[in-house]
């Protein structure tokens, strides 16, 4: 991460995603080098160089800060491997300590179940309350899972399912996972497993 900013520093056009500045980093750029072929003249040369150098410098700065959105999505996609691959300790790592209701009820749900496969489906922006203290986020996603109970003659078989997360970022940096509900999708009602 750059050392004099931070990515809620940046705006989110360009934290967020390369697009806009590649687009109008292009346009100005084709601009500029089209009134120079025109004119002639070097000043437009040297703005359309600069255009270009600017919007390659934005998109290295897309890429090298990491915004709480990207943070919090990769947490997700981090949540769903550890679940895919019934491994509790990953799962574990993104509870947060100050949620050990949480961590005793994801620790019993994959003690009860052996997951085959678990996939994101669709993901909501995250609503982030900098406000906070410490900083938390609320988010809703689903995923398919395909699961089955490790007792014999228990459930078995997949389906979408709703989650809706409430993180918090802790000392470390890291968003970490404090409440969660589970939805169905489908019609919004609440689902217990």
């Amino acid at each position: 991460m750059l050392g004099f900013a931070a990515a809620g520093q940046w705006p989110e056009f360009i934290a967020e995603t390369p697009f806009h500045s590649i687009m109008i980093g292009l346009i100005a750029t084709i601009a500029l080098a089209l009134a120079w072929l025109g004119s002639k003249r070097s000043l437009f040369a040297l703005l359309a160089a600069a255009a270009f150098l600017l919007m390659v410098a934005a998109v290295v700065v897309e890429r090298v800060l990491v915004t709480d959105r990207e943070q919090i999505s990769e947490t997700l996609d981090q949540l769903a491997d550890a679940v895919r691959n019934n491994s509790s300790a990953e799962l574990l790592v993104r509870i947060s300590d100050r949620a050990p209701e949480i961590e005793q009820a994801a620790r019993s749900q994959l003690n009860r179940f052996q997951i085959d496969y678990c996939s994101i489906t669709w993901k909501e922006t995250p609503a982030i309350d900098d406000n906070a203290n410490p900083p938390e986020a609320n988010v809703r996603f689903s995923a398919f899972i395909r699961a089955r109970e490790r007792n014999e003659g228990g459930l078995e078989g997949g389906d979408v399912i709703g989650i809706k997360l409430r993180l918090q970022k802790e000392a470390d940096g890291e968003w970490r996972v404090v409440d969660y509900s589970l939805y169905n999708p489908r019609n919004g009602a609440s689902l217990n497993y």
